[in-house]
């Protein structure tokens, strides 16, 4: 099975470090910009502080088939 460029795992930064935070939670292109207004409170595991995450800050990192 090819990989497909659409889907990927939603990836955000961290914003005092820069690090990028991998959420394991796969996506399409279709519902993160459906999700564009979302927010998400997350403790970050770079800061350990809690951040407001904003969907349209995030970016989908390519990812393998699922098995």
């Amino acid at each position: 099975m090819a990989d497909d460029p659409d889907i990927g795992t939603l990836t955000l930064v961290c914003v005092a470090t820069g690090q990028e935070i991998d959420t394991g939670v796969r996506y399409s292109r279709d519902d993160l910009a459906k999700a564009r207004r979302a927010k998400l409170l997350l403790p970050c595991p770079f800061c350990r502080q809690s951040h407001l995450f904003h969907f349209t800050d995030a970016r989908l990192k390519p990812t393998g088939p699922l098995q």
